[in-house]
C-alpha cells in the first residue's frame, strides 16, 4: 500500500518514490495494468514526472457512477471523517476561496446537524466534479474518447461485476 492514513505524516519524497518502483516492479506487465487518474501532486508528495506522463498518455476508461452511488460509497470510504467533525471543518477552511463563505458556512452547518449525505452530494456537485472535469479533459489525452462503464452500485458486489466487465473487454 502506497498510501498513508489520515493522521499519519506522508513519507519523503525520496521514500515515497522507492516505494512506488517497488510497487511498480512487482507488475505482472502481461496483464493489463489499471491506474487511477491522479493529479500530479498527492498532498505533498509529486509523481515522477515520466510515470505521470505515460498514464496521462495511456488508454483510458471511465467509470460513471450515479450520484447516489458516489455519495454512498464516500460515506462507506471516509467514515472517519465523519466521526471527527473538527478534522472535516480543517479540511473546508482549505476550500475559502475556491468557494463562497456562504457555501462554506452551510456546509459547516451540515457538519454540525450531522447531515452528510448532503455534505457529501454537495462537496460533489458543487466543488469536487467541477474541477475534475477541467483537470481530467485538460489532461488525459483520452478522456473524452475513454471507454464508459456505468453504474448505480458502488459495493462490493458491484464493483467485482464492473471489473469483471472491463477486464473481459481488456482481453
Amino acid at each position: 500500500m502506497l498510501g498513508n492514513l489520515p493522521g499519519q505524516p506522508q513519507p519523503a519524497q525520496k521514500g515515497f518514490e522507492s516505494r512506488l518502483l517497488a510497487a511498480l516492479s512487482a507488475l505482472d506487465l502481461s496483464r493489463p495494468v489499471f491506474v487511477e487518474a491522479e493529479s500530479r501532486k498527492i498532498g505533498r508528495l509529486q509523481l515522477p514526472d515520466a510515470l505521470l506522463a505515460a498514464i496521462r498518455g495511456a488508454r483510458g476508461l471511465r467509470i460513471e457512477a450515479s450520484l447516489q452511488a458516489r455519495v454512498e460509497f464516500l460515506l462507506r470510504d471516509y467514515d472517519y471523517a465523519m466521526a471527527d467533525p473538527a478534522w472535516l471543518n480543517g479540511r473546508l477552511e482549505q476550500l475559502k476561496g475556491l468557494q463562497s463563505n456562504e457555501t462554506l458556512e452551510r456546509w459547516r452547518s451540515l457538519i454540525a446537524g450531522q447531515n452528510f449525505p448532503a455534505l457529501v452530494e454537495e462537496l460533489l456537485t458543487l466543488h469536487y466534479d467541477p474541477l475534475y472535469q477541467r483537470s481530467q479533459a485538460s489532461n488525459y489525452q483520452s478522456f473524452e474518447a475513454a471507454t464508459r462503464y456505468g453504474t448505480d452500485r458502488l459495493d462490493s458486489a458491484a464493483l467485482d461485476k464492473l471489473a469483471a466487465a472491463i477486464l473481459a473487454a481488456s482481453a
